[in-house]
């Protein structure tokens, strides 16, 4: 097993060669440790949140949590905490055994500071 890394005192790297032909060689200038993986040069770029209806049905009732508003930072930016609001308009809806609860996700208003405090990472709240 060793013989595959580890040769006159140095770890090396030597081509694999996979079945259909295909080269595998791990880039070695010489390092110590060389932490590679298979999507070594591959990014993850956040291209948005998705918000999707949660439909159960429960006793002849069909319950659907829906996001009538959606907040969230553009691109790959980190945006503030954002949290789950019953709608100002409308949170509540029946209609022949369906109930829509609706909700927004949004940052805190300063009346949401004071209804609900949030804590900090110290302990304090804001």
């Amino acid at each position: 097993f060793f013989s595959r890394y580890y040769e006159d005192g140095d770890f090396i790297s030597k081509r694999r060669y996979s079945s259909k032909n295909n080269k595998y060689a791990i880039p070695y200038n010489g390092e110590e440790v060389k932490l590679y993986w298979a999507n070594f040069d591959q990014y993850y770029i956040k291209t948005g949140e998705v918000f999707k209806d949660y439909v159960f049905t429960q006793k002849g009732w069909r319950f659907i949590f829906k996001t009538t508003l959606a907040e969230v930072e553009a691109g790959n930016v980190k945006g503030k905490r954002r949290y789950f609001f019953l709608s100002q308009d409308n949170p509540i809806y029946i209609e022949s055994n369906t109930c829509i609860i609706n909700f927004e996700y949004r940052l805190l208003t300063d009346k949401d500071l004071i209804d609900y405090p949030v804590k900090t990472k110290s302990g304090g709240l804001k």
